[in-house]
């Protein structure tokens, strides 16, 4: 009954609290306290925080790896039953970090993990989209094989905004205070989750999406923009096919309890295609 909040909660509270380095990569592959233990048997290491989470190893040999990049909360919460649930694929999630340029990390770390020679999708979340678009740009100018461009309600970035303190403060208030779903979590490390977001939405500000991708993108949408018209900017930002649906619930809800079954459904049927 795990799912990523639950396991980042742990793991953070972990490190904190018994001052170890706990990672969501050993955290995710061992199962049990026991095996955990394993791989401590000195106990007690110095904090850190790393950049990107592995969710699944699938049990026979594959090239097939998803990367799944977050929007501006700067972890990877949301499609949990997607990630998790992709039995062919290795599946990762990345984690912002301010210590480098994140889309040359992005991609850096994609050739570290998967190599020239896999077959790669990459996914992104609202923001989280702009970046993914980008990571697959420089994917595609080294030669790698990128499947497919998985968008979640997101909006191709032409010009850069202005991403003001008051329009954070209310991103880290909606998920660190007013959301049910998501509140316990943030409150466990609140100063580094405010700090994560507002370093983030500083990143995004001034980027500027451009050019194209050579592969498929498909896109997902929110039920807020149905009965409006949206160009959404992807049918022009790639030289191959793009599909847009529409997917059920508000666009900060959508992996929520009440729409998330049926919105990783449909990933999983994009995948498929």
């Amino acid at each position: 009954g795990g799912q990523s909040l639950k396991a980042i909660r742990l793991v953070n509270r972990m490190n904190r609290e018994l001052d170890m380095q706990v990672s969501m990569t050993d955290l995710f592959s061992s199962g049990t306290i026991r095996s955990l233990c394993q791989k401590y048997p000195h106990g007690i290491f110095g904090k850190s925080r790393e950049a990107i989470v592995k969710f699944h190893t699938p049990d026979t040999a594959t090239s097939k790896h998803l990367f799944y990049i977050p929007p501006i909360i700067g972890v990877p919460v949301g499609p949990d039953g997607f990630l998790f649930g992709l039995k062919e694929y290795h599946t990762w999630g990345f984690i912002y970090t301010a210590e480098e340029d994140f889309i040359k990390h992005c991609f850096t770390k994609i050739m570290e993990t998967a190599g020239q020679d896999a077959e790669i999708t990459v996914m992104g979340y609202s923001s989280g989209g702009n970046i993914a678009f980008e990571v697959v740009k420089l994917l595609n100018a080294a030669g790698c094989q990128v499947e497919k461009l998985l968008l979640i309600d997101s909006m191709f970035k032409k010009a850069a905004i202005d991403l003001n303190e008051e329009y954070v403060n209310q991103e880290i208030k909606f998920w660190t205070v007013e959301t049910e779903f998501t509140k316990q979590f943030f409150s466990t490390d609140l100063t580094y989750y405010e700090n994560l977001i507002k370093s983030y939405a500083v990143y995004m500000a001034p980027l500027v999406n451009t050019g194209k991708v050579d592969c498929p993108i498909f896109h997902l949408r929110s039920t807020s923009d149905k009965a409006v018209v949206i160009d959404f900017g992807w049918s022009t930002a790639t030289n191959n096919t793009y599909e847009q649906t529409n997917g059920f619930g508000l666009h900060e809800q959508m992996f929520f309890p009440a729409f998330a079954a049926e919105n990783n459904r449909i990933l999983n049927d994009f995948l498929g295609t």
